[in-house]
């Protein structure tokens, strides 16, 4: 993490670099620790599904926007 402490890149490499992060986030969790109770785990599960079902939907109504879980969350909380 130090290599990038006081650089400047160009916009065109920030932007990049944050659409890599964004699509392959890494995790620093230790893979063995798992969840911390069935109902966290639940609730994650309901969660992906969720996001799964609403991009589901969009893509068969053939939207043309691109798909964005954060908005979609929004939506969802704006609702309830």
């Amino acid at each position: 993490m130090g290599y990038f402490k006081g650089k400047q890149f160009k916009k065109d490499i920030i932007l990049v670099a944050v659409g890599y992060y964004c699509r392959f986030s890494l995790s620093y969790f230790a893979k063995s620790s798992g969840f911390q109770s069935i109902r966290h785990a639940s609730r994650t599960i309901k969660g992906i599904e969720t996001i799964q079902a609403i991009y589901k939907q969009r893509r068969s109504l053939k939207l043309d926007s691109a798909f964005s879980a954060y908005n979609e969350l929004q939506k969802l909380v704006a609702v309830a």
